[in-house]
């Protein structure tokens, strides 16, 4: 039996992904939000939630609703304003896969184990409704990984970080670089 193919050493895309019932089951019942935001107080979402991004040239195909009208005024041409939405902030969750990850534990490689994380708490982040992307500190530097919004995008990110466990597991460097200066270079 090949020793990468021992369970909690080898994670794959399908254990990750089957984390989500986890979440889902530990979240049943909740009818309040925490908010994204800072200060994580218990909140019923209503309104639009949106903070002024920018007031520019009105072109053509921006929604007429969206003129402003007093900077039309001041600069006599039309301006619209652009907003962006508070509640939808970006979130980087961060792996560490680096070659002093990848030894057992009693149950699983610490690696494995980081990556069950990591996608918990993805999991949960996607299902509250975030932005989210994830990141992985190899030996060869860090590895970003484009993420999104909803399910489709942790599926992605799921996928990407058990290649990324495979190729850790499979190349197992010599160079370890220290956690702060891999988390810098994250970052």
């Amino acid at each position: 039996m090949d020793a990468l193919a021992q369970p909690g050493v080898r994670v794959t895309a399908e254990e990750l992904l089957g984390l989500a019932a986890l979440v889902r089951r530990g979240r049943r019942g909740a009818r309040l939000r925490v908010s994204p935001l800072s200060g994580g107080a218990a909140i019923q979402r209503q309104g639009g939630g949106l903070d002024l991004h920018e007031i520019r040239p009105w072109a053509l195909g921006d929604e007429v609703r969206s003129i402003d009208r007093n900077a039309s005024a001041r600069r006599g041409e039309l301006h619209t304003r652009l907003f962006r939405d508070e509640r939808e902030p970006r979130h980087l969750v961060v792996v560490d896969l680096r070659p002093s990850m990848l030894f057992g534990t009693r149950r699983a490689f610490r690696s494995a184990a980081a990556l069950e994380a990591a996608c918990l708490v993805g999991w949960d982040l996607v299902q509250r409704g975030a932005r989210l992307d994830m990141a992985a500190l190899m030996a060869a530097g860090p590895v970003p990984l484009r993420g999104g919004v909803g399910e489709p995008a942790m599926r992605a990110l799921a996928a990407g970080l058990a290649r990324l466990n495979d190729e850790a597991l499979r190349d197992r460097a010599d160079r370890d670089p220290p956690l702060d200066e891999a988390l810098a270079a994250a970052t």
